[in-house]
């Protein structure tokens, strides 16, 4: 009886080891589209920030990655409030969230922007009809950094035309066509875009002497 126990205890503690390390290498190395979501929390409307509450404090950027800013005993200042006080003191319309479960509060402010890697990130679109620039990783459309009016989209070949249409809508193509988009039209520097878009005006400078 003993040893089933122990059997089941090692079964469980080895689920529970594969299950974080699975979270933690989606959160580390994913693309920013695959990423787990951070669970949201019950809210329990009788909640009360205790001594004992642990409070986290993070900011959820454009490109879904989080950024704990503190973790730990709550500050002075929030001692005793319930939720109706917390959202008082972080309000929604500064885009702050709260939420709490058990002992654990949770401030979660979310920026316009992307994290610090992921604004250097650049990547290839459209914007009515013509070929764009986007800040940040595929699959985020939020900020348009400008029109490539001299390489006209319809003097590119067809199934490049068509990787610019699926890359508007990155976050509904399939596994493989993501990859296959992210190798083509997304770019980690300014320096890389560059050299892209040198290679797309060689080749529509060839199509136009055809």
């Amino acid at each position: 009886m003993r040893q089933k126990i122990l059997w089941g205890s090692a079964v469980l503690f080895i689920a529970i080891a594969v299950a974080t390390g699975v979270y933690f290498t989606l959160s580390t190395f994913a693309h920013p589209s695959l990423k787990p979501i951070l669970p949201v929390f019950n809210r329990d409307e009788n909640f009360k920030v205790q001594s004992n509450t642990s409070v986290r404090q993070e900011i959820e950027y454009l490109c879904q990655d989080v950024q704990i800013t503190y973790w730990g005993p709550p500050p002075k200042e929030i001692l005793g409030l319930g939720l109706t006080a917390l959202k008082e003191k972080y309000p929604p319309d500064e885009f702050w969230e709260v939420e709490a479960t058990g002992n654990l509060l949770v401030l979660r402010q979310k920026q316009n922007k992307f994290c610090s890697e992921h604004q250097n990130y650049r990547h290839l679109g459209l914007r009515k009809d013509n070929l764009a620039v986007y800040e940040g990783p595929l699959g985020y459309n939020h900020k348009l950094l400008r029109v490539e009016d001299k390489i006209p989209v319809n003097a590119l070949p067809l199934d490049y035309q068509l990787k610019l249409n699926q890359a508007m809508d990155f976050n509904r193509q399939p596994p493989e066509i993501q990859g296959s988009l992210q190798k083509e039209l997304e770019f980690s520097s300014d320096l890389a875009l560059q050299s892209a878009l040198e290679n797309l005006d060689e080749l529509y400078s060839g199509r136009e002497g055809i």
